[in-house]
Parts: C-alpha cells; structure tokens; sequence
C-alpha cells in the first residue's frame, strides 16, 4: 500500500538535518548533569591577563579541569559534575588566586570574575566567601533545590518532588500527598506538575529527567517515581525559556541528579515512621468516629567511596516503603436482613409493582409476609443474581438508628509495598575522558480501595520501573568537549480486581469479556459497590541518545547537539467489561424504591464495555546549535533555534479512526459516514500528519548593568513545542469498532441482561470482536477519533527579571513572567445532538439529533487541538543559601490564567455544557489561584561557643526548618447536576438570577460559612425558554464556568531534628516532622451540584496534622 510507504520515515534524512542546523540558542550551557564556571581575568588596571591558567577542583573526589584564558581575557570550564569547587587562577608575574565554595549545581553557569594583583607566584590571596549569588549569564528562570533542602526540610511524603512547589510558577503538584500513597496513573505511579498556567489535556507539558536520561511515562507524558531524598545530589526545576538542549515538553524541565561515591567513603542508615495516633482527627469527622488507621515505615540505607582514588567512585541506595492506610466508608444505606428477603414492610418508602403505581403486595420467605401483605414483594420478582450478591458480597447494617436502620459505616485498608535500588558508578578514564554509568530500579505493589462507599471489591496495582543511563565525556582541549548520553527507560504496571468473580458466576445471563470482576452497583440514594477500572497493564519502552558538542571560542560558547528516540508503548485495558448498574427510581420499570429495583433486578442503565489494546511506536529527532555570546563584559545574549520532529505516534495493527464529517471510508466501507482509517484519502496511519515545521527561535539576553555582578536584568523569549502521548493516540482503541463503549437502557433485568430487543435486536453481542476484513458497529455507534488536521501544542513564552542581591547574602528577584499555548488539544463530542423544539432526554430523541448519520453514529470523542491557554504573572522571590547558619527561600506571585475550554484530561471533556458552542467554556483555568506564597528555611542552632560541654551539648546541634504555604481559592464550577438543554450530558450550567448576589462574605464564621458558601438563591436551573438562558432555544444555563471560588488554603510544615557528632565522622540525627503543625484548617471546596441537598455546603477540609519521627545515621 502507498500509504504506508509513504507516511514511512527513514532514519538517515533526519539525522543529516540534525546535523547541519546552523543556529544560536540556549539559556544556560548544555549539560544536564553538570555545570560550568565561567568569568574573566584581569589586572587592578582592567586590563585583561591572557597568559592566565584557571584550574576547578572538586574537593570530594579531586576532579580537577583547566582551562587557559582566551584572547579577550574570557574562560569557560563547562562539564564540572556538581558539588563543592576550589578555583584557583595563576599567571607569571601576578599572585595567585583562590577562591574556595563554589558550589556547582546542576544545569547552571557559575560566574567567577577575577582581579589579579601583581607580586610572586608563590603568594597566594585566597578567598573563602562565597561569589555573587546572582546570575548575570541566562535569562532562563528557574530554582534549584538543593542537598540541605532535600535533606532539612520537613518531608513527611519522604517524596522529593514534593519539594517542587517551592518554585515560584507551579501551581499543582501531585507529590504533595500528605500519604504519599502513590499516584497510580495507567497502572503506573506518577507525578503530575503544572508550571505557568500549563495544561494537561492528556498531554502534559513538563519535562523530567534522571541523571540526564528521561524519566517519564510515554503513555501520560508524567514523571516517574525518584529514588529516595537519601540518594539525591540536588535537583533544579526551570519554569520559563530554558536551554535549546530541552525539548518535547514546552511547558518546565525537571532535573534530578543522584548522589555519587567521593574519595571518602560515606553512606546513612534511616528509618522514617508514621503511625494512625501520630495524625490529628481530620476536622469534620462526626464525634465518636474512631482515627482512620495508617501504619507506614520508609527505611533504607546508602553508601559510596572511592574504587581507586580520584579516579573510580561508586555509589549504591536502597529504599523501603511498608505502608497501610485507611479509608472511612460513610453515607451508605444497605438493605436491612428483611428487604434483603422482600420485606419492605418496615421501610420508608414502600415499593411499587414494577413499571407501575401499584403498591407491592404479595407474600415471600419474610414472617411478615406469610400472607399477602402491603410491602411484600411476591417472591417470583425477587431477582437471584441479586440474591447472590447480597448474600456474598454486600454487607449488613451496622450504624442503625430510628430513622436510618440500614446505615452502615466501616473502613478499607489499602497496603503499598515499595522496594527501590540505585547503583552508580563514575570513572575518571584520563584526564580528558570521564564516563559515568547509574541504575536505577522500582518495584511498587498496592491493594487499592475499589470504588464506591462500602468494602466490596480492590483494585490491585503493580509496577515496576526502570532507568540505566551512561553518560561519557570527552575534552579535546580547554574550549573544546564532547558530550554523549545513552538512556534506556522501562516502566511497566497494571491493575487487576478481586475477587476475580463475574455476574455470570452469579446466576447471571451477563457475559464478560476479559478478566473477571464484580459489576459496579449503583443504587440511587443508597449504596455504590465497586466501580475501580481493570487495566490497564501498559508497558513504555524509552530508548535516547543524545550528543553534544561544546566549543569556546573567544567570547561565544557553542553547544551543537542532537538527539534520537524510539518510545515504544503498550497498552492492554479491559475498561468497565464487568458492567456499570445503575438502579434509578426514574426508570421504566422502575418500583419507585431504587433499593426495592436492585432487590428485583430493576435495572436503570448498564454499560458493558469490551477489552482493548493497542501498541503504539514514536520515533523523535530533534536537533539545536546554541550559542551564549558575550556581547560586552556585562552583557551576555543567548540566541538560538531548535528543531524538532517528533512522528505521529503509529499503532501496530493500525487500531485507530480518524473523523473528518461527510467523507465515507473506501478501507472500511461499511463504516459510518465520516468514520476514516489508515489508508483512506489524506489519512496516514498516525492519522495526523507529522509535523516538520518545528523551529523554535529563543532570543534571552542578561545585563549586570553596574558590572559588580550583583545586579541582573534579563529578559527573553521562545517558542516551545509540546508533545502527544501514547495514552491519547490510543484513545480511538478504546471504542467501535475495535471494542465497545456503550451504554444500554432497556435492561430486563439483572439476571436477564440480553432479551429486550429494544436494546438488543441480535440478542446478546458479546463477545465482540474486531474483525479487520468485517467490522461491526452496534448502533448508534460510539467512536473515539483523533483530527487528521490536528497540531502539536505550542507555547509561547516570555519573561522579563531584574535581580540584586542584597546584603546579609539575600538576591531579591522580580519577574514578569507570560506563557501563552496554542493547539490545545480537548476530545469534545464531535457529533453532539442539537438543541430543537421538542428535544427530550430520551436515547432516540438524542440520537435523531446528531449532525452527522443520526441513528447510526452516536457519540464522536474526537480528539482535536482547537484551544488555548493564557498565563500572566507576577513573581516575587527571594533566596539566602545556607550560612552563617540560616537558608531561607521564598516567593510571591499573582497570576491570571485562563482557558478556552477546561481541557483537564483526556477523554470526554468533563465540564462544557454544550459540546456544539465551546465558546461558552472560557473561564479560569482549573489552577487559577490568583495569590499564591511561600517560605522555606532551615536555621541550625549552634550559637554556644563556650567551654562548657554540658551547655553546648543541650542548646547546638538543633536544626529548625519551616515551610510555609499560602494560596487563595480555585475556582468551582456549579452545575445543575441535570439535563436540560436535553444533550445527553449532566453538565448544565444554572442561570444567574437577576438582582441576587451569589457570592457570600467569606470571612464569615466557620460554622456558618460552611453551611452556605455561596448563595443558592441567585442560580435557578436552565432549560429551553428560562428567562436569561444561552445557546440554541436559549437552553444553555448563563452561569460562566469556574464562577466561584473554593476556599483558600493555608499550612505550616515544620521540621525539629538534632544533630550529635562522634569520632570518626560518625553522626546521628533524630528528627520530627510534622505536615500542617499547627492543625489550621483550609476547608475544601463546596458540593456545586444544586440537584443535591448538600448543595453550598462545605463537608471536608484539607489534611490535619501529620507527624513523622525519623532517625539517620550517617558516616
């Protein structure tokens, strides 16, 4: 087939491409696991001193790199692994110089400007204090979070990336589980950041890497898991026009770089715990309810040191996790023994023959129902499949009162196991060749609660993950280095329910596809059972390699580099096969008690899915020249390009749909008309084309206006070009006709799923399968899609900083920072029903008003790319690195940030009210805190210099580290939680009411406040004709989306350790952690829902305190 020759990219083209793209850029140097140092020499004069020699030295491990001045008295040492330098800078005729403390960190450039002073060789000024804290050479923002940080500062997650909310920009941070029960993501744990009003959408925005080698994964674009904070060197997070040497992401780089062996041999043992009486009651919790029980230990252990000194190193770390934690289940009502029988005699509301309004009565195995009796229901009605089920898996009461006798509470505990290992090893191969080698392994299992408000089913999680990197250096001569990069990434997991038993082990008639496991039960104003998805197992398969070139050459510093991937990503999913129930007193057949409907198999709805799979390849080329050009001694310009191609992901067996209206398809002819695949005109097998127009120019310059290197004014700006991910390419698998997504109404009952013709015309469909040369579509067809015309997201961003550094050894920074992205992809419904005189909610009203081939195509998620995002942005920061005993870190920033359309993730857009008009969807992002602070710092006392050791052994030694947080409210969306623009959708929007004001004082007391944190009087629902209402018949409710506002929140995490030192190199610490120390509560959000009792009320609140005691030896 041509197109498949056609859409085929060959390997050779694109890497002579690479190779020759002749540009500036970059923001800093390229080197992802070490930095640089770099500055001038000069006399008293100014005169620039070309004959001087400048040797960095690392103090742990003697790795030593020089470097001779150039011709205009500039040098440049690049590729120094991070940690302590001594710099020392000669010339004949002049004394020497050294300057001790540079700290190198990760990614950055050092500036170190030099004035030598005439006299002998053998004379020495050496310098101890610390150089500028401010960076005159970049304009890219970004803080790095560094060793005393990862290892002071309270953790209570013992999560590393929890510690990325300390960079002005983020707004949202998965890793800030309280728990740091992992974040289970396709099977996977995960990590999810949003910088600078960033996006999701299915494909997130931010970059993440582990000793230089990716650290993501493929399928959701989130990072993986990090070793643990014992193991890590430093990591830095850039938030605004970083280095052309990033790429793929545009939206924030995240560089985590581990600890290496030294010269000495060094290493820690520590254990961390947590148990339920260490955590506080979380506010809310009704009186007498006992601590939801959590058990947890994180234990390990590292060491490091020399194989042969100054030259070999390794490094080994071991961590633990055991872990249980427990989950309140409340608000359930289960049937009591006698409705478990037919007895409703004793219920509130007494049920109706079924399908009428005709009160039950009969008689069955009840004492109470001997005879005909009102409330009975005859034993013939009583449902079997639904008597398996209660005797086996739905429990009694136990929380009767008088006016709620089938109450029950109870609690699910769920356990995570974790074992990590990480070994590394760095070699010193001569004096112009270092090589450095790291591994890094995650074994992660966990029984997670498996849906819904009663113990009924887990959802059990594994996975496994997987990092080798090598990365080899090679120095021709002091301008001129060579850096090589190989990166293999694994990350492997899945979910599986237990018991492993279906409906059709229970009487049923229901037949299920793939593994089995216990139907989701939802029972309206009752009981929901179950619900967790099985599946998917999914593998991602990273292989890189990435090459730069570095080239000092008077006052340019060029780095040409280019890199290769191969993602391969598998996905096997058997989404809800074991059947969604819903028992509804406004069903057909409904006995208006929706208890009474499950008891006889009265079912509302179901939805039965099939297993899917799909397997999805990416090659991706990129290629970049940059440039960090010294334009005059105190002005740097960093200009450059990066081009990038990343090939539209192609699945295996070609399981994908594209949608373009009105075009029939000529490979599947029998599908419904605008359903298009493979082959077909103008669609490749990626469906989309590839993109090969990626250039993306960064232009960023940094002025030291008065040349003391303690005054920064930068600016810049670039385009980045953001991804797509396997989890939304495979999206199109997860429907017709590869598998089903439907949802069936006509139901005749529980344990005779199949025989209605009204939903069933052919009797029982399943199996189903996918058949190439016939494919089958059930009307109305569901069909997931991808937009043949679809575009990579774009991101525009700017920036504009002025830093000074103040005195006591504080930089102030202010920034204006702006991130504008374009092509932002959203999965509305394509083929959305159209609002029309005499529209109603029913299926065939629904499916008559679809634009395209009503009555046999239904619902179109199509994967499209049609909207933006919008972000501005204040941002305050401040930082003191730790001397003199005290670090303090802190920001402020108010933003705006704004969305075309909550494009939250992929999938089925959650929030539009009307899929056919989304310009009723601009609002707040769903992250838009307008206000948001906060302030870190460690303060180590060790004041008492005097000579008596009782004194110096009580007050020194004690380390206290605070985090404190501060963020105004996320907006809320209400909803009416109905149908009344009749789309098929529960996603209406109320009207506003003229005149009434809905927002509420909120500093109102607590006890009022969240009883009514909105005004309910000023939001009626919408519906065709209600005065004020939008859209087409004006059905749509007027209510922006996002219009309220949450609560804000405020916590203080505070750490207490002591330290003790004994002879040789021995140390102790024991510390106290605690998450929100001072127990303040930040409520949550209110229930938006105006179909809901509870609707303004507010019922929970952020977490309450938590308590960690941990202990660390270290040598």
């Amino acid at each position: 087939m041509n197109w498949n020759r056609k859409n085929r990219m060959g390997l050779g083209p694109w890497l002579f491409v690479a190779a020759l793209l002749v540009a500036c850029v970059s923001l800093s140097d390229a080197q992802q696991i070490t930095g640089s140092i770099t500055g001038s020499v000069q006399d008293n004069t100014g005169a620039v001193i070309t004959t001087a020699m400048v040797n960095a030295k690392n103090v742990a491990t003697g790795f030593n790199r020089s470097v001779n001045v150039g011709s205009d008295g500039n040098y440049n040492i690049q590729h120094l692994p991070v940690g302590k330098y001594v710099v020392d800078v000669s010339a004949p005729g002049f004394k020497k110089f050294v300057q001790q403390n540079m700290v190198v960190t990760v990614d950055q450039v050092l500036t170190l400007n030099v004035t030598l002073t005439i006299g002998a060789e053998t004379q020495t000024v050496e310098v101890t204090t610390a150089p500028p804290l401010v960076n005159t050479n970049t304009s890219e923002l970004g803080r790095t979070v560094s060793p005393e940080e990862i290892n002071n500062l309270p953790l209570t997650t013992r999560t590393a990336y929890a510690e990325i909310s300390l960079t002005p920009g983020v707004q949202s941070n998965s890793a800030s589980n309280s728990n740091n029960t992992p974040n289970f993501v396709i099977g996977v744990p995960s990590t999810q950041v949003i910088i600078n009003g960033g996006v999701d959408g299915g494909v997130p925005m931010v970059s993440y890497y582990l000793d230089g080698g990716i650290n993501m994964t493929g399928l959701r674009n989130y990072g993986n898991p990090l070793p643990n904070p014992d193991a890590l060197e430093e990591f830095r997070v850039e938030t605004s026009n970083f280095a052309a040497q990033y790429g793929r992401m545009s939206g924030g780089v995240v560089t985590a770089v581990t600890r290496s062996g030294t010269n000495q041999f060094h290493g820690s043992v520590f254990e961390f715990f947590r148990n339920t009486n260490m955590n506080d009651t979380p506010w809310g919790t009704p009186s007498g309810v006992q601590k939801t029980p959590f058990h947890r230990n994180n234990f390990g252990a590292t060491i490091g040191g020399p194989i042969v000194k100054d030259k070999a190193f390794f490094f080994f770390s071991y961590g633990g996790l055991r872990q249980t934690v427990g989950q309140q289940l409340t608000g359930a009502i289960v049937p009591t023994a006698l409705e478990r029988i037919g007895d409703f005699t004793q219920s509130k509301v007494i049920p109706n023959m079924p399908g009428t309004s005709t009160p039950v009565d009969g008689t069955n195995t009840s004492v109470n129902c001997s005879t005909p009796t009102v409330g009975c229901i005859p034993q013939n009605l009583l449902d079997p499949t639904a008597a398996n089920i209660l005797k086996t898996y739905i429990p009694l009461p136990n929380a009767a009162t008088s006016t709620s006798p089938g109450a029950y509470v109870g609690v699910f505990s769920s356990p995570t196991n974790q074992d990590e290992y990480l070994g590394k090893f760095d070699d010193v191969l001569s004096d112009k060749d270092h090589l450095q080698v790291s591994y890094f392994y995650l074994n992660t299992t966990q029984g997670g609660y498996g849906g819904g408000n009663i113990p009924y089913s887990t959802n059990n999680s594994f996975a496994k993950q997987q990092n080798a990197n090598v990365s080899y250096i090679h120095t021709y001569s002091g301008t001129t280095a060579n850096e090589v990069w190989l990166t293999l990434t694994r990350v492997a997991g899945g979910r599986a329910n237990t018991p492993a038993v279906s409906l059709g082990d229970l009487g049923s008639s229901f037949t299920i596809q793939g593994a089995k496991a216990l139907p989701q039960l939802s029972v309206s104003g009752y009981f929901n059972a179950g619900g967790a998805l099985a599946g998917p197992v999914s593998t991602t398969d990273y292989y890189g390699v990435r090459d730069v070139f570095s080239l000092t050459k008077g006052r340019h510093t060029l780095n040409i580099g280019g890199e290769l991937s191969l993602e391969k990503d598998m996905v096997v999913g058997n989404l809800y096969n074991f059947g969604v129930f819903h028992f509804l007193t406004s069903a057909p057949t409904t006995t208006k008690n929706a208890l009474a409907d499950f008891v006889t198999g009265q079912v509302g709805s179901m939805e039965q899915d099939t297993p899917y799979h799909g397997l999805l390849n990416t090659w991706y080329y990129a290629g970049f020249v940059q440039d960090n050009y010294r334009v005059t001694p105190r002005l740097t310009a960093n200009l450059g390009l990066r081009y990038d191609v990343e090939q539209a992901p192609v699945e295996s067996s070609n399981l994908t749909t594209g949608f373009v209206p009105g075009q029939q398809s000529t490979v599947v002819p029998s599908a419904p008309l605008g359903v298009v695949f493979p082959g077909d005109k103008g669609i490749p097998r990626g469906i989309a084309q590839t993109p090969k127009t990626h250039f993306s120019p960064r232009v960023g310059f940094a002025l030291d206006p008065f040349g003391n290197g303690k005054t920064a004014v930068r600016v810049a700006a670039g385009i980045f070009y953001g991804s797509v991910s396997g989890n939304e390419w495979n999206q199109p698998a997860n429907a017709q006709p590869f598998a089903i997504r439907q949802t069936f109404n006509s139901i005749t009952s529980l344990t005779d799923v199949y025989s209605n013709p009204a939903s069933f015309p052919n009797g029982d469909p399943f199996p189903y399968t996918y058949n190439p040369q016939s494919p089958r579509f059930l009307p109305a067809a569901s069909v997931e899609s991808i937009d043949p015309k679809y575009k990579w997201p774009s991101s525009y961003q700017f920036n504009a900083a002025v830093e000074q550094q103040l005195p006591l050894g504080i930089s102030l920074q202010t920034a204006y920072v702006g991130n504008f992205v374009r092509h932002v992809p959203l999965a509305p419904d394509a083929n959305n029903p159209v609002w029309a005189p005499g529209a109603t909610t029913s299926q065939a009203s629904i499916n008559a008003r679809r634009p395209y081939d009503p009555g046999v195509l239904g619902q179109v998620i199509n994967i499209e790319s049609g909207q933006t995002a919008n972000y501005n942005s204040l941002q305050v920061s401040a930082h003191k690195p730790l001397t003199r005993n005290l670090m303090l870190n802190g920001f402020y920033v108010w933003s705006k940030s704004m969305w075309s359309a909550n494009p939250s993730a992929i999938g089925l857009a959650g929030t539009a009210q009307n899929y056919s008009d989304l310009a009723e969807e601009r609002g707040p992002s769903d992250q838009d805190r307008r206000n948001m602070a906060s302030i870190s710092g460690i303060w180590k006392l060790d004041y008492y210099h005097g000579g008596n050791r009782i004194v110096k052994e009580v007050v020194n030694g004690w380390s206290i580290s605070p985090i404190v947080t501060l963020n105004s409210g996320q907006p809320i969306n209400i909803t009416t939680g109905s149908d009344k623009n009749a789309d098929g959708y529960n996603n209406d929007r109320p009207n506003l009411v003229p005149g009434v004001n809905p927002f509420l004082d909120p500093h109102r007391s607590r006890s009022v406040s969240t009883q009514a944190w909105f005004n309910r009087a000023a939001f009626i629902a919408n519906g065709p004709g209600v005065a004020g209402g939008i859209g087409p018949g004006g059905a749509d409710g007027n209510t922006p989306r996002d219009y309220l506002r949450a609560p804000g929140y405020r916590d203080i995490d505070l750490g207490l350790s002591r330290d003790f030192r004994f002879e040789r190199g021995l140390g102790l610490q024991l510390r106290a952690d605690a998450t929100n120390a001072f127990n303040m509560v930040s409520l949550n959000g209110p229930n938006t829902n105006l179909s809901s009792s509870s609707v303004g009320k507010i019922t929970g609140a952020a977490t309450p305190r938590l308590i960690q005691i941990g202990a660390r030896v270290s040598f």
